[in-house]
C-alpha cells in the first residue's frame, strides 16, 4: 500500500500568514534553468523571531546523533531532532510547502507531499560538519526535493558554510538567518566544519515516486 503523505501536496495551502508572522515570498537569485543539478532559494524567508520560535519548539523534542546511509562516522558530526506535524508546527510545514510548490514550477517533479517529520540539526563544537552526500538512499528513494533553512544568526557561529555541487560546480550559499534553499534530493551538498559557536538548521523533504 502506498504511504500516505502527512502533508498532501494537493491540499490547499491555507490562509497566508500575516506580515508579523511571515515575510512575503521574496525570492532571491533564483536559478530558473529547470536543471535537476541546480538550486532555487529564498532570501530571509523566515524572520529572526520566527527562527527563534522554531528553535525553541524543536528543542522540546528528543535529541539523537545524526546518522548517514553509509553508516560512516567520519561523514557526519551533528545531532538531530525530529519534528512531527502538530498544532504548533503545522504553520512551518505550510510555509515550506508553499516554497516547494513555487520551486517545482521550474523542475516539475512528481510530488506527493511530506512523508517525514522535519529534521532540526544542531552543529555545535569545533569540527561539527556533514560532508558531501545526497538525501536519497536505502528506504528513502522517494525523497524528491530537499529544503534547508538556516535558523541561526550567522554572527553567532563561524565556519559551517552550506555548499552544493551543481554538476561539478561547487557553490557556497550566502549565510543569512531565515534563508531557505531548495534543490532536488539527488544533488550532492555539505555543511563545512564549525570552528566556533552553534549552527541550527531545519531540513524537510518533499516526497514522490522513487527515483529510478
Amino acid at each position: 500500500m502506498k504511504e500516505q503523505p502527512i502533508i498532501d501536496v494537493d491540499l490547499p495551502a491555507g490562509e497566508p500568514l500575516s506580515n508579523e508572522e511571515h515575510i512575503a515570498l521574496q525570492s532571491f537569485a533564483k536559478r530558473k534553468t529547470g536543471n535537476l543539478l541546480d538550486y532555487y532559494w529564498f532570501n530571509s524567508e523566515f524572520t529572526a523571531d520566527q527562527c527563534s520560535d522554531i528553535i525553541s519548539l524543536c528543542k522540546k523534542f528528543p535529541q539523537e546523533e545524526g546518522t548517514t546511509f553509509s553508516k560512516d562516522p567520519l561523514l557526519r558530526k551533528s545531532t538531530i531532532r525530529w519534528i512531527p506535524p502538530a498544532t504548533d508546527s503545522l504553520w512551518i510545514f505550510d510555509a515550506l510547502k508553499r516554497l516547494c510548490l513555487e520551486a517545482n514550477e521550474v523542475w516539475n517533479l512528481d510530488l506527493d507531499g511530506f512523508l517525514e517529520s522535519m529534521q532540526f540539526t544542531e552543529y555545535e563544537g569545533e569540527g561539527s560538519h556533514y560532508d558531501y552526500h545526497m538525501d536519497i538512499g536505502g528506504e528513502k528513494m522517494g525523497r524528491k526535493m530537499t529544503i534547508a533553512v538556516l535558523l541561526s544568526d550567522p554572527t553567532t557561529f563561524e565556519g559551517g558554510d552550506f555548499a552544493l555541487n551543481c554538476g561539478g560546480e561547487d557553490i557556497t550559499c550566502p549565510k543569512g538567518q531565515g534563508n531557505a534553499i531548495l534543490f532536488p534530493s539527488i544533488l550532492q551538498h555539505k555543511v563545512y566544519p564549525i570552528t566556533k559557536g552553534k549552527r541550527y538548521s531545519l531540513v524537510c523533504w518533499m516526497n514522490g515516486p522513487d527515483w529510478k
